[in-house]
């Protein structure tokens, strides 16, 4: 089977898509309040070919789909033939550039970060500084707690993975934008100024950076900082690839994003071209503070995931290419007013007053 578990509270756009297929079960639970349950759920329907976990935020959660994916014998017994004792062949977890919020970053000024460069800081007294750092910015306390959320989760795995091969594999995501984006932060912060003539905001406080010193100097920030976005069809793509490399990515961290990395005003040139078809339409307002990208952690390197999933099918779409895919999408229809709904919907089922999503 194809599944995704959800959660009440995180609504899954799934049924209209996947109903006429005989190989996917929906599995719908609250796997945070109806542990037990959730855990039954996924014992019922396996085995499983591949799950996604999308809402995998805290490591007792992970815990649960760990034991209850478990088919009962030996590493390399039990559950189907070449699955290793597990009811799942393949496990796929989406994580975020996030966790880099949570741990200190390399002192040799090197970017684009690498998946290896994960590690928890090494004494209360860094713990403390580091979260310092992060209350400093409005985003900052968030970003700290959610990304040792995951960077947690990812730890649960690696130790599954190393104690009994739990057959993973994690992706590390940054911003993400592109069609049916239900948070529509790049629309709203990026897209919908420029389309309409207003200014971005573009004013990235120093702090917000956390420059690092090495042997090529302090590393930039403000005008200057780059980052990286995901596109939404290449993630999906990633899973798939994923699925089809295997055992070649059981154990593995990958970054998936484009390959680009850009400023805030290089994003925006990439939609004023694509819009007005000059980049110098683009306008910046470097008074206000800029609110994407959410992660002061700089680009991240997606040149392991190029040389595990390329032989796989996949490889990132070019940045301009998907700035224009995205656009397009956006003029087709009524899909101008696709997030306004998606977010009207979601109020009203969080306020127990609209219909089933």
């Amino acid at each position: 089977h194809q599944s995704l578990p959800t959660s009440d509270s995180v609504p899954a756009k799934v049924p209209e898509e996947f109903s006429a297929s005989d190989r996917f079960v929906h599995l719908a639970c609250d796997r945070m309040v109806e542990r037990e349950k959730f855990k039954a759920i996924l014992r019922e329907h396996a085995p499983y070919e591949l799950i996604v976990d999308m809402i995998g935020f805290h490591a007792a959660f992970t815990h649960d789909t760990i034991e209850a994916l478990f088919a009962g014998q030996a590493a390399g017994q039990g559950g189907r033939d070449g699955w290793d004792g597990w009811n799942v062949a393949h496990y796929v977890h989406i994580s975020t550039d996030s966790v880099y919020q949570a741990t200190p970053l390399p002192q040799d000024g090197g970017l684009p970060l690498s998946e290896d460069c994960c590690s928890r800081p090494s004494s209360p007294d860094a713990v403390e500084a580091h979260a310092r750092v992060a209350a400093r910015t409005s985003m900052g306390e968030y970003q700290l707690n959610y990304g040792g959320n995951k960077l947690t989760v990812d730890e649960k795995l690696a130790d599954a993975y190393a104690q009994l091969k739990f057959p993973y594999t994690s992706l590390r995501l940054p911003d993400v934008f592109g069609p049916h984006d239900n948070l529509a932060g790049w629309l709203q912060h990026f897209a919908l100024p420029i389309i309409h003539g207003d200014a971005v905001a573009a004013f990235l406080p120093e702090e917000r950076m956390r420059p690092r010193n090495g042997p090529g100097g302090p590393q930039p920030y403000g005008p200057d900082h780059k980052m990286s976005w995901a596109f939404g069809p290449d993630i999906a793509a990633a899973v798939l690839a994923v699925a089809r490399a295997g055992r070649v990515v059981h154990g593995d961290v990958l970054h998936i994003a484009c390959e680009e990395h850009v400023t805030i005003w290089e994003m925006a040139a990439l939609i004023a071209r694509a819009v007005h078809g000059d980049p110098a339409r683009a306008q910046m307002d470097f008074m206000r503070v800029a609110q994407m990208p959410q992660h002061d952690v700089g680009p991240i390197s997606t040149s392991k995931a190029v040389r595990l999933l390329g032989p796989h099918g996949w490889r990132p779409t070019p940045l301009a290419d998907a700035v224009r895919a995205t656009l397009s999408w956006l003029y087709d229809g009524d899909n101008a007013n696709y997030h306004v709904r998606i977010q009207r919907r979601i109020a009203e089922h969080e306020n127990g007053h609209g219909s089933e999503l």
